[in-house]
C-alpha cells in the first residue's frame, strides 16, 4: 500500500481499466469523453433559454418564499404582542375592579397572582375570577381571612328602623333608590 492518496487512486484506476497500458488508455479516453460531455451540457445549459427561465423562476420562488416567511413571522410576532398587551390590560382591569360600594372586588390579587399563574399552567383554566378564588383557597392566611369575613354578621343597610325586609326582589342588598323609596313609603304610611 502506498502512502500517497494520488498513487492509490492511480493504482485503482489502472486495475479497474484492466491492468494493461492499452486498456488504461481506453479507460482514460472514455473518462475524458464523459468529462467533455458534462462540460458541454453545462455550457449549453447556461445559454439555453428554457434553463435560464427555470433558474430565474427558481430564484423568484425562493425570494417570494423568503418574503412570505418574513411577513408571516412579523404577523405572528404582532399577534403575540397584541395578545400579550390585551392579557396585561385584562389583568389590570381585573385587579382594579370595584363593586358598587367602591371596594376592591379582588383585594388579595397581588398576593395570589403567582398561585393563579401556577394553577392556570397546571389546569389550563383561563377565567381570572375562577383562578382568583382557587388561588385564595390555596393560601392558608387568605382562606382563613375569607372564612372569618363570611362568618361575620352582615350589617343592616335599612334606612329606617322598620321591620320591612332589606332584601330586594333580586335577592341582594337594596340599592340607594330602593332604600329611598322604602323610606318614602314608610313616611307616607305614618302620615295616615
Amino acid at each position: 500500500m502506498t502512502t500517497h492518496p494520488e498513487e492509490s487512486i492511480a493504482t485503482l484506476i489502472f486495475n479497474h481499466a484492466g491492468g494493461s497500458a492499452e486498456s488504461l488508455e481506453a479507460f482514460v479516453g472514455r473518462l475524458e469523453d464523459a468529462i467533455y460531455d458534462i462540460r458541454d451540457k453545462y455550457h449549453y445549459s447556461l445559454s439555453d433559454r428554457g434553463t435560464q427561465m427555470s433558474i430565474q423562476q427558481a430564484k423568484a420562488a425562493r425570494d417570494y418564499k423568503a418574503k412570505y416567511e418574513a411577513y408571516e413571522n412579523e404577523r405572528v410576532q404582532q399577534i403575540n404582542e397584541l395578545a400579550a398587551e390585551a392579557s396585561q390590560n385584562a389583568i389590570k382591569l381585573f385587579e382594579k375592579a370595584r363593586d358598587g360600594a367602591g371596594n376592591l372586588m379582588y383585594p388579595h390579587f397581588r398576593k395570589v397572582v403567582g398561585i393563579m399563574s401556577d394553577i392556570s399552567k397546571r389546569t389550563g383554566e383561563e377565567d381570572l375570577e375562577e383562578l382568583y378564588y382557587m388561588a385564595c383557597a390555596k393560601d392558608p392566611k387568605i382562606r382563613t381571612l375569607l372564612t372569618k369575613q363570611a362568618q361575620a354578621p352582615q350589617p343592616n343597610f335599612a334606612m329606617t328602623n322598620s321591620p320591612a325586609s332589606t332584601k330586594t326582589s333580586k335577592g341582594g342588598l337594596p340599592s340607594l333608590r330602593e332604600c329611598f323609596e322604602q323610606a318614602k313609603n314608610e313616611k307616607a304610611m305614618m302620615a295616615y
